[in-house]
């Protein structure tokens, strides 16, 4: 019984999530670095984002508020918490 009430439970999750998510998530630029290792070219796409300048930084942070809106969009979240907590 406990297994299908979990299953329930994900199901009505995941279906919640599916309609709620009605935009994508910011994509990130991509910016090709090439290096040499060991006689090698390598391309890293995404190697400025050790910088964290300001670009990266406000693109992580639209990151953020992208999954928060995801999250929020969850209807049953806040009764899903509320059974966890009485485990």
């Amino acid at each position: 019984m406990r297994d299908v009430r979990w299953a329930l439970i994900a199901t009505t999750l995941l279906s919640s999530l599916a309609w709620s998510v009605d935009k994508k998530p910011p994509a990130a630029p991509v910016k090709p670095v090439i290096e040499t290792l060991w006689g090698r070219k390598i391309t890293d796409d995404y190697r400025y984002m050790e910088s964290l300048d300001p670009s990266t930084t406000a693109w992580m942070k639209a990151q953020g508020a992208y999954t928060r809106s995801v999250l929020d969009g969850i209807k049953p979240l806040a009764q899903l918490k509320t059974q966890v907590a009485q485990f």
